[in-house]
């Protein structure tokens, strides 16, 4: 890129990537270039709109490997003592992560892991767990409440929060 001001020409600088943000054109040119990071999510388990992408996971809790959290590696302050504890090698999820953190590393993106989340639900009385998922080294953020594509989802599944959205 070269910018021209009062006559004069900067030198010639490269641009990272590449389209016009927030025209329908850099939409379709980023729908078109990430159209298959999520290749490896079978189509009934993702739900993809333009940049936002969730993906779902069924965990069977029995064959999964529940443990207790080891706290002598290390001391986690959203995993409560008497918790089990779901280590993150054991889920397709974190999988997912690794797979899609690797194909963005392969096509020169950035995915943002501060805007990156994770909710659990689990309707089990006796077998409640937690987790712990990464991305880029990082723990990501575990939500009890999100809003998706303008719906409020809470871990309950309850629809109290989206009261207004009835009376439109």
């Amino acid at each position: 890129m070269i910018i021209k001001w009062k006559n004069h020409l900067s030198t010639t600088r490269d641009l990272p990537g590449g389209g016009p943000q927030g025209s329908t054109l850099g939409l379709l040119e980023y729908d078109v270039n990430s159209d298959s990071n999520a290749d490896h999510v079978s189509v009934d388990m993702k739900f993809k709109f333009f940049d936002d992408l969730s993906t779902l996971e069924l965990i069977n809790l029995i064959l999964v490997g529940l443990s207790s959290y080891n706290f002598r590696q290390h001391v986690a302050s959203k995993v409560g003592i008497d918790d089990s504890f779901l280590p993150s090698a054991n889920l397709n999820a974190q999988k997912s992560l690794d797979t899609l953190e690797s194909w963005t590393n392969l096509n020169k993106m950035k995915l943002n892991d501060k805007k990156t989340n994770y909710m659990l639900f689990n309707f089990t009385e006796n077998m409640q767990f937690t987790t712990r998922l990464y991305l880029e080294n990082t723990l990501l953020e575990s939500v009890k409440e999100t809003k998706l594509l303008g719906t409020k989802i809470t871990t309950d599944l309850k629809w109290h929060k989206n009261k207004h959205m009835l009376s439109m």
